[in-house]
């Protein structure tokens, strides 16, 4: 990801040039400052896996929320925790027709849950142990454009299609998120092991960016 951020801003490896490069970079860099909080939460807040939260007054319900509760230390957007402002998606970059009347509340956001990622999650583990924030109801040609820069191959004049459903309306509330049968695989060419990547779910045909924060 940190290399699409440097090949992003310098202008390079891009076929979708209709996509700026400014966006592939802001939506990139916005990740990879996720990514780095959870890794900073858990090394030096010594936050469990299970206790990352992305719970926070702005979202405007309490999807997120833990139960019991868990310090502001392990919260992704608290001052406390990982300290990381909020960036909503620009509304160039999403297809307006895929989600009509607003989205739900997973839809269009950045948005924490939880997947078994082809490649990535380990050998054995069971459905729905890696932790995963994604970015729903992209347009297509923003979503094939941060695969290029990703190096993951597009499939044909498309973006990969997964192999069922993503079940991204599901949040990560801890322990009891895991476990649930939700994956993200294709069999698309060179789709496998990718830690970021942007797919086409089968079956309402969204495109999803999706960045693995913790691998289990």
């Amino acid at each position: 990801l940190s290399y699409a951020v440097t090949q992003s801003t310098r202008g390079g490896g891009n076929d979708n040039d209709e996509v700026s490069q400014i966006d592939r970079a802001q939506i990139f860099q916005f990740a990879g400052y996720v990514k780095s909080a959870v890794d900073r939460m858990r090394v030096i807040n010594s936050c469990a896996d299970e206790d990352i939260s992305a719970h926070a007054d702005f979202w405007g319900h309490t999807n997120y929320q833990h139960t019991p509760t868990v310090s502001d230390d392990c919260k992704i957007y608290h001052p406390d925790g990982g300290a990381v402002s909020y960036q909503a998606p620009k509304e160039e970059w999403l297809d307006q027709n895929a989600c009509p009347n607003g989205g739900l509340s997973f839809q269009k956001t950045w948005h924490l849950y939880y997947a078994n990622v082809e490649g990535i999650s380990q050998s054995g583990a069971p459905d729905g142990t890696d932790l995963v924030l994604n970015l729903c109801c992209l347009k297509q040609d923003v979503c094939m454009a941060l695969n290029d820069e990703l190096g993951v191959t597009n499939d044909g004049s498309d973006a990969p299609q997964t192999n069922s459903a993503i079940y991204t309306n599901r949040f990560f509330v801890g322990t009891s998120s895991y476990a649930q049968n939700t994956s993200i695989s294709s069999n698309a060419p060179g789709f496998y092991g990718h830690q970021s990547a942007c797919v086409k779910e089968l079956g309402d045909d969204t495109y999803n960016f999706y960045n693995v924060l913790i691998e289990r």
